[in-house]
């Protein structure tokens, strides 16, 4: 009865013993990560030029910095329901702001599609009208623009900004984008 009870104060000892060290390793590689990450986004340099792979085709997007005020990079899949729950008013909110803006002032929304199967990703983006000028479907199956980007959830989402093209909001998680204090992040 005597050894009965050392060991279950043994075994509790050590259980708390290994999920101490559990932490403490998982917050010491969240601070080496943040630490080493090269991304231009962490580093607040100027957004570059990028090939973007299509999510349709095979040739890739140029993506090029021009005159247009914002950018929104959102990184997605069809597996993931917060990205698909926000998708429609993602779409929706960066239309309602393009008619308000000039032709020559235009929000670019480039939609990264992460699935390992781009068929997936074009059959949820058939549900919508995708043809827009505004609009950019591109793949990441090999996860490079995420590493760039240093995505780490999904959804996320990167709006940079015109005149300097540096990283002005990142969002990690699902966004209500009608409402306001989103919908304005937009302009």
């Amino acid at each position: 009865m005597k050894r009965t009870i050392q060991f279950k104060i043994l075994a509790f000892i050590c259980l708390l013993l290994c999920a101490g060290t559990w932490l403490w390793l998982d917050k010491k590689m969240q601070k080496l990560q943040e630490k080493t990450a090269t991304g231009f986004v962490v580093s607040e340099s100027q957004l570059p030029d990028l090939k973007i792979p299509a999510l349709n085709t095979e040739s890739d997007f140029a993506l090029t910095i021009d005159n247009s005020s914002t950018i929104v990079f959102n990184f997605w899949a069809s597996w993931c329901a917060p990205c698909l729950e926000e998708l429609p008013a993602l779409l929706k909110a960066v239309e309602q702001q393009n008619q308000t803006k000039g032709s020559d002032r235009q929000t670019r929304l480039v939609l990264v599609n992460v699935d390992d199967d781009a068929a997936m990703g074009q059959r949820i983006l058939a549900r919508f009208d995708t043809e827009k000028p505004w609009l950019i479907s591109g793949r990441d199956r090999e996860k490079q623009l995420a590493k760039i980007f240093g995505t780490s959830q999904l959804p996320e989402t990167y709006i940079f900004k015109s005149p300097d093209w540096k990283l002005k909001q990142k969002i990690a998680g699902s966004v209500a984008w009608e409402n306001e204090p989103f919908y304005t992040m937009l302009e």
